[in-house]
């Protein structure tokens, strides 16, 4: 009489979970892309001298067309993450003093009136302001707007 092997019954998704598993770790080691060969840009935006106005965005454009930017802090701050390296163009956009009628108490999220100096329309087109040679890790430029 012959042997007769009979292998446990095993869940349909204890047979694929292994598979599933194998397939995470290959997706974590290999990524989505690696941000070590980026750069990332730290400076101070001014205009004249005085800080921009709330809401104020800084971007860079690299030489392959992709863009990376950031809100402008109060105090004229920004953190650029993720800028391709090579030289890259420079656009800073905003819409200026913020002027609310009839505030009469702050209000939680807005800006606060009247702080901030304008950026001129002229900074919203890539060339008007130097392009920047941005390395891979961390690089610093400051910029500001006559």
């Amino acid at each position: 009489m012959p042997h007769i092997i009979t292998l446990p019954k095993v869940p349909f998704a204890g047979r694929w979970l292994p598979v599933l598993g194998l397939f995470c770790v290959t997706l974590g080691l290999a990524g989505c892309g690696s941000s070590g060969d980026k750069g990332t840009v730290t400076g101070k935006l001014t205009v004249k001298g005085a800080a921009p106005a709330p809401g104020t965005l800084i971007k860079f454009i690299g030489a392959d067309g992709k863009e990376s930017s950031s809100i402008v802090n109060a105090d004229g701050t920004y953190t650029v993450n993720e800028v391709p390296p090579g030289d890259t163009k420079i656009v800073v956009t905003g819409s200026g003093p913020v002027k609310v009628v009839g505030q009469t108490a702050a209000m939680p999220g807005m800006p606060e009136a009247g702080k901030g100096a304008a950026i001129p329309k002229k900074y919203a087109t890539a060339g008007a302001i130097p392009s920047f040679a941005v390395k891979k890790g961390s690089n610093t430029h400051d910029v500001d707007l006559q």
